[in-house]
Parts: C-alpha cells; sequence; structure tokens
C-alpha cells in the first residue's frame, strides 16, 4: 500500500518534467514580426483618397476634408482612432500643410493631380498621412 503511494508521487514528479520541458519549448518558438498594421493602414488611406477625389472633395479646405471623413467614422466606415495629415505638394514643390496631426509611425499615401487652366498645366500632389491614434 505504502508501495502505491510512492509511485504516485514519481508519476507526478515525471509529468511535471515533461510538462515543464514542453511549455519550454512552445515559448522558444521565434515570433514572426509582420507588417501587416502598416499595409492596412496604406490600403484603408489610399482607398479614401481615391474615394475622396472622386466625391470632388477640395483638398485645400480643411473645414470640408474633416467634416467628410467625420460623417465616414460617425457612419462606422472609419475608425474613430484613425489620424491624417495633408500636405499638398504643387508644381513647384512647394508643400503646404492643410491638415497637421502628430503621427507616431505614419504611413503616406500619395495622389498626384494634373490641371489645365486655360492651356497652363498645373501638377499638384495631395499628400495622405494616415495613422492611428493609440
Amino acid at each position: 500500500m505504502k508501495r502505491k503511494g510512492f509511485i504516485h508521487i514519481i508519476e507526478i514528479i515525471i509529468i511535471s518534467i515533461v510538462m515543464f520541458f514542453i511549455l519550454v519549448q512552445f515559448s522558444l518558438i521565434p515570433v514572426i514580426e509582420t507588417d501587416w498594421e502598416n499595409t492596412k493602414l496604406y490600403l484603408i488611406g489610399n482607398d479614401l483618397v481615391h474615394t475622396l477625389n472622386k466625391d470632388g472633395i477640395d483638398w485645400t479646405n480643411a473645414n470640408n476634408v474633416n467634416a467628410t471623413i467625420y460623417n465616414l467614422q460617425q457612419n462606422g466606415l472609419l475608425s474613430a482612432n484613425f489620424v491624417y495629415d495633408i500636405k499638398i505638394k504643387d508644381e513647384t514643390g512647394t508643400v503646404t500643410n492643410v491638415i497637421f496631426s502628430e503621427i507616431n509611425d505614419p504611413v503616406i499615401v500619395s495622389y498626384h493631380q494634373v490641371f489645365n487652366n486655360a492651356g497652363n498645366i498645373e501638377f499638384r500632389e495631395v499628400i495622405f498621412t494616415v495613422g492611428y491614434l493609440f
């Protein structure tokens, strides 16, 4: 009878050692870092830029852009912690800040526009920077 209790203690010790080694093996599996968050942000920013441009947004009017994006957030089409910058670069390379937010790890989406005003070709680049507010 006393021998049975001793064998149970040995079994418990062996199972504990095996479980310890199994847990150690799983903890040593390397973590693969992915860049899915930046890819997701780029896709959201790219879709948003093209959607706003298709709707005829005036990129130089911060209130117009903010109101449109606010409506998208209220309708559940865009995350509430989504932040963005908008800069416009003209053909001379001059950059104008339209909307400025301090974004920690930004993802930049550029959209190019060409205007033909009375025979004068004007080039403009909308630099749309997106990120999340944490």
